[in-house]
């Protein structure tokens, strides 16, 4: 005996009930929600990283010069030290400390150091005295007896915020002490507390510190 097939058609005309498209609705916001804040956590991230690098990249360049030039400081390459006659902060010569050599001026916003570079007895020529201040949000360095002094950092990226418990110049002697006496200087510190100028997604500026050690051997070697 054969069996008989009865064939079921399913009428669809009807389309999706009311409640299927909430369900669709509210599972798609979430979905979308969850790509808006992924995206937008990126971009955040992306810009704090881009600002900490631009920052890092200005005072990285700043330390590099001081670090180089103020390691320079006393250098007499004829080691006479009756050769040189070193200048005090206004370029004069009966005005400067025989005993501070090759660094005429120490204290936790201002530093001149001075250098014989080719060796001619004379710091009349180019970069031979070299001032770095801290003044206004900004680390300025002039050369030279004359001319106005240019901004090393500060202004265009970042701003130097540096105050009285942290001083752009700390120096210290053989011992390792805090030393206000020229002569003794055997280490000098820089220490840089900066702050982006333009603030981040989140409508905040970030803050750096960025610190590194300096030892004027020309100097150690010309007091001695």
């Amino acid at each position: 005996m054969g069996r008989k097939i009865k064939a079921i058609i399913l009428d669809n005309s009807n389309g999706f009930t009311l409640v299927e498209v909430l369900i669709a609705m509210v599972i798609g916001t979430i979905i979308i929600g969850a790509v808006f804040m992924a995206s937008l956590a990126g971009q955040q991230s992306a810009s704090g990283i881009e600002q900490k690098i631009d920052m890092q990249q200005d005072v990285r360049a700043a330390l590099d010069i001081m670090s180089l030039e103020i390691s320079m400081a006393s250098y007499n390459p004829s080691f006479d030290k009756s050769a040189i006659q070193w200048l005090d902060t206004s370029c004069n010569v009966a005005g400067a400390n025989t005993l501070n050599k090759g660094i005429q001026q120490a204290n936790a916003s201002n530093l001149t150091v001075e250098m014989d570079l080719n060796g001619n007895g004379s710091l009349a020529d180019s970069n031979e005295i070299i001032s770095y201040s801290y003044a206004g949000n900004r680390i300025t360095r002039r050369t030279g007896c004359e001319g106005g002094a240019q901004t090393l950092i500060g202004g265009t990226n970042v701003q130097v915020i540096n105050n009285v418990d942290t001083p752009v110049f700390q120096y210290f002697d053989g011992n390792n002490n805090v030393t206000a006496r020229i002569p003794d200087i055997r280490r000098i510190n820089i220490t840089l507390v900066v702050r982006a100028i333009a603030p981040d997604m989140k409508g905040q500026t970030r803050t750096m510190v960025y610190s590194t050690s300096v030892i004027p051997r020309n100097h150690v070697i010309s007091i001695q």
